[in-house]
């Protein structure tokens, strides 16, 4: 006869308790599984939207005002009125000397942004963004001197060349360091809720600046 293994142990029967376990089980799975149906939370309906937008800016409009005169007074004479200032006659080229008035303030202007960063200076600059209005009033003089230079080629001091690039490094380092000054007061001492207003608002008071400026 063949030779046969030995058999496989037969499988314990299931008890009722066990079975009503499962049965309990595959419920609650289900009932898991419903639950993934259920609609998702709704999106801040649009007035409370503008409660937001309103809260943040009624806080931070001197800061906004603040950004939106800066840009408005350096692109009133910059670049456009600057690159009309007469180049030196024998020196250099028209198109030169515009390119050499448009780098001084740039350069200046990096120098601002960057004397801004120093740790001595970081609690500085939000004490003295207090005092903002009086920085603008001062800086209001940088324009009208960009005028006179384009107006008055032949006077004698504000046709040289060291008088004009002085001017314009004045206006872009003046630039670089309020536009630290402005950031960082418009977010000191605000709360978490009105952060995002305005960090989205002062960005686009500077862009307004510009494009009035330019008009």
């Amino acid at each position: 006869p063949a030779f046969r293994g030995p058999s496989p142990p037969a499988s314990p029967a299931m008890s009722p308790v066990s079975s009503c376990g499962n049965l309990q089980g595959a419920g609650s799975v289900g009932s898991n599984l419903s639950g993934l149906g259920s609609p998702l939370p709704t999106r801040r309906s649009t007035s409370q939207v503008f409660s937001a937008v309103s809260s943040g800016v009624s806080l931070a409009w001197p800061k906004l005002a603040a950004m939106f005169i800066l840009y408005t007074q350096t692109f009133l004479a910059f670049p456009a009125v600057c690159m009309k200032w007469a180049a030196p006659s024998g020196l250099v080229a028209q198109e030169t000397y515009g390119l050499i008035v448009v780098s001084a303030f740039q350069v200046c202007d990096l120098c601002g942004r960057l004397l801004c960063t120093r740790p001595k200076l970081r609690g500085l600059r939000i004490k003295l963004a207090h005092k903002i209005g009086a920085s603008l009033l001062l800086r209001s003089i940088i324009p009208v001197l960009c005028f006179l230079c384009w107006r008055l080629p032949n006077q004698p001091v504000l046709s040289s060349v060291a008088a004009q690039l002085a001017i314009v490094g004045l206006h872009g380092f003046s630039q670089g360091v309020l536009t630290n000054y402005i950031f960082a007061w418009s977010s000191a001492g605000v709360a978490a809720a009105s952060r995002d207003v305005i960090g989205r608002a002062v960005p686009l008071c500077l862009c307004t600046g510009i494009v009035a400026g330019s008009a």
